[in-house]
């Protein structure tokens, strides 16, 4: 090998490495965090909602739920969470199998699609940043 292939092949290891390295003990990896968030849904879920009779106003309520695999984590989100107002102060912790679970909820949000992806983006993105995964929402 060339002093210029063995370059080329180191830098390409040290890629693949820092890749897997910033993975290795992460329970919501980054390949989830790029390639799972599925906001097509969103377009069905919300005309379900507003067909509903029950459903009279604008505005609604939603509950969502974070899992991850150390009760830190959800801790921290919860603090964080608390800190910047974006959603109620109710929060439930579970334990489930080698999993935690946090349940909380929204403070009323608007039933436009614009409004339901920008608040499921900002937690998708928090999720990550405490290795929390978004593990779905739910109209309360």
């Amino acid at each position: 090998m060339t002093g210029k292939t063995i370059g080329i092949l180191l830098i390409v290891v040290t890629i693949f490495t820092n890749n897997y390295m910033e993975d290795k003990g992460r329970f919501f990896t980054k390949e989830k965090y790029e390639n799972e968030l599925n906001q097509l849904v969103n377009n069905d879920v919300l005309e379900r909602i507003k067909n509903d009779p029950e459903i009279t106003s604008d505005e609604m309520t939603f509950s969502f739920y974070f899992i991850t695999d150390k009760k830190a984590k959800i801790e921290s989100l919860i603090d964080y969470l608390k800190k910047i107002e974006l959603s109620q102060n109710t929060f439930v912790v579970n334990k489930i199998k080698e999993d935690w679970e946090l349940k909380g909820k929204t403070y009323p949000i608007k039933l436009e699609i614009d409004s339901i992806n920008k608040w499921e983006r900002e937690m998708w993105d928090i999720g990550y940043h405490f290795d929390c995964e978004l593990d779905g929402w739910e109209t309360t």
